[in-house]
């Protein structure tokens, strides 16, 4: 939808046009074979379907619209035998007039060992080839290529076709046209827009960027632009949870969902547009719960049907669910469709009801937010926007894009995110309806959950801590279970590993209270050991239980030897967590260089209020002479 508050008129996208990562070469070009040579298959575009280019109110920004086909090998097409022993059915679609195509293909019965390439006739080297083997669907969605023709390829190493699929769709992208014919520099936001690697507007915040992505949306015959991105959950387990706005297409059909593409990775290396950006794309998604527009939130989650691929590594979203409005953050979006972008806040956040086109959204289930001037722009948001994270000055997600009317030239006007926190529970009491049931799913009660990443290092043991539980005969407790105590409910959670020592590894939320009860004949006991914002310490609890029966005495200890540096990011000082283990702490920057170094004797922090914004490597070495190292991010 965005904008919401103003007329919406016809705008330029940049939508795809990628070059498009791939080693792989239709076999065709291999043999200097002449597709010219090949008859198209014409998909004409009807007057009606550009009559239906208009949007309507309550709608994404609107980017095409779908055609449907049935073409497939035994009908249409051309048979070509190769050099090599393999064999290709080749068709070309043209639809006259079309910018930008993207095709569809279902019914898949395909040959083992064979593969599928899609690439425009104008630029063959913009090739994307599926194998038979990374299919994961019953339905495979190719990204949108630049100009009328499209040639399909699909080779199999036989000296026949003997596998079968439908080419059941074909998406018109009829918006981008100053992208797609190179009449203007790549990028058709508008200019005050800031690119994500844009320095140093992007330097903070190059792992949260990782969990957002440009959507193209099906919604009946019409495909529409919208952002969203990856959000962690309580069991930090990688669940595929991706959030975005309601009006971003939120009713459409489960089938139509299947064919939802989502683009991770579409940026700019620096502060200009200066190349075709590449890309890491899936396809399909299910959705779980939502929140409309009038009397609500805008919000939907979805989960997605895979990854991009195996070496791309997606960051889920950290959250806060509290009320707490934010002093200053950041939103990172996709205007226009354009490649992503940044935009800076500097002022606290308001609480708003906002009227969206003429509906009423939930009472204070907004914030209103002004964008700041930047060293490099003046970053807004644009349609194409809609649905992105809103992010606090700790990195963590707080809104999703509604609507606004900012505008480059003007630093009064703003912008309306729906509050995560009225996402969480405030839509209504199914889950369905809220986030709570799918983001918490043992009902913790989190307030605030830091993002995660599988291949930054600090992320991977952020939770995990140790307990060693002995009775006063110092005999260790096997089997010890361990209760999360919040908000007047308990929720057991399974240790990660046990040894018959009594050591006990367990995965934490952040942010509890534990309760600790042996089995056998001994009583419950509470101990009250607490974790905020990572705060991992060492807390002894030793407790004696009266009655008629002298009964153990219970203790619980964290392993000392566990070193740990928060918060993550950081501002004027890191915290050392058993500082009393810890013999001294050097900071390095990002090119290896030693910046400081302190003996540590017994001090339970460290002053960094000289280091600049950016990332940076603390090694910690211990009495016994151990290093380990933590990489800190300096807001």
């Amino acid at each position: 939808m965005k904008k919401f508050f103003i007329i919406i008129t016809c705008l330029w996208i940049s939508l795809l046009n990628p070059l498009i990562s791939s080693n792989k070469v239709p076999t065709g070009m291999n043999f200097g074979f002449d597709y010219s040579q090949i008859n198209p298959y014409y998909v004409p575009i009807t007057e009606e379907d550009m009559n239906n280019s208009l949007n309507e109110p309550h709608e994404a920004l609107l980017a095409g619209f779908y055609l449907k086909t049935e073409i497939d090998p035994l009908n249409d097409g051309e048979i070509k035998h190769w050099g090599n022993g393999e064999t290709s059915w080749i068709i070309k679609i043209c639809s006259p007039g079309a910018p930008a195509l993207a095709i569809f293909i279902n019914q898949l019965n395909l040959s083992p060992n064979s593969r599928i390439s899609v690439y425009p006739e104008i630029n063959p080297k913009q090739v994307y080839t599926i194998n038979e083997n990374e299919i994961n669907s019953d339905i495979i969605s190719f990204p949108v290529m630049s100009g009328e023709t499209l040639i399909v390829e699909y080779t199999e190493k036989n000296e026949s076709i003997d596998g079968f699929f439908v080419i059941c769709d074909i998406m018109v992208i009829y918006k981008g046209l100053n992208f797609i014919y190179n009449t203007k520099d790549a990028g058709t936001s508008k200019s005050c827009n800031v690119n994500i690697n844009c320095s140093p507007e992007g330097d903070n915040w190059q792992i949260q960027k990782r969990s957002v992505a440009k959507m193209i949306m099906r919604m009946g015959t019409k495909a529409y632009l919208c952002t969203g991105s990856l959000v962690n959950n309580t069991i930090i387990d990688g669940t595929l949870y991706f959030l975005t706005a309601y009006h971003c297409a939120g009713n459409a059909s489960e089938s139509d969902k299947k064919l939802w593409q989502f683009y991770f990775d579409y940026e700019q290396p620096g502060c200009n547009n200066t190349i075709e950006p590449k890309f890491v794309l899936t396809t399909g998604c299910t959705q779980l719960a939502k929140g409309d527009v009038k009397g609500g939130s805008d919000f939907q989650l979805l989960q997605l049907n895979s990854l991009p691929n195996s070496e791309w590594k997606p960051y889920f979203n950290g959250w806060d669910n509290s009320e707490d409005a934010s002093l200053s953050g950041v939103c990172i979006h996709h205007p226009d469709g354009d490649a992503k972008k940044i935009s800076t806040y500097r002022t606290k956040n308001i609480t708003i009801t906002p009227f969206i086109d003429n509906d009423k959204m939930a009472e204070g289930s907004a914030w209103q937010t002004f964008w700041a001037t930047t060293e490099n722009g003046f970053g807004i948001t644009e349609g194409g926007s809609s649905g992105s994270p809103l992010y606090n000055s700790n990195g963590l997600l707080i809104g999703t894009l509604t609507g606004g009317i900012s505008d480059c030239y003007n630093s009064n006007s703003f912008d309306v995110f729906g509050k995560f926190n009225f996402h969480w529970d405030k839509n209504g009491a199914t889950a369905n309806s809220q986030l709570a049931k799918w983001l918490d799913p043992k009902n913790s009660g989190v307030t605030k959950l830091e993002g995660y990443a599988s291949d930054i290092e600090y992320f991977k043991d952020l939770y995990e801590i140790t307990f060693l539980i002995t009775n006063n005969w110092d005999m260790p407790i096997p089997n010890i279970k361990i209760k999360i105590w919040q908000n007047e409910s308990e929720t057991e959670i399974e240790p990660k590993s046990t040894n018959s020592e009594g050591k006990a590894t367990f995965l934490l939320p952040i942010l509890k209270i534990l309760t600790t009860e042996t089995i056998q004949d001994i009583k419950k006991v509470e101990i009250n050991y607490e974790l905020t914002h990572n705060i991992h310490f060492s807390k002894t609890g030793e407790f004696t239980i009266t009655g008629d029966t002298i009964l153990p005495r219970i203790s619980l200890e964290e392993d000392l030897r566990y070193i740990v540096l928060f918060p993550n990011p950081f501002f004027n000082q890191v915290n050392i967590a058993n500082a009393k283990e810890v013999k001294r702490i050097k900071i390095y920057n990002f090119m290896g260089e030693l910046i400081k170094e302190y003996e540590i004797n017994d001090d339970i922090s460290i002053e960094t209020n000289f280091l600049k914004r950016g990332i940076y490597l603390f090694v910690t070495e211990d009495l016994k002479g151990k290093q380990r190292s933590f990489r800190l991010l300096k807001h």
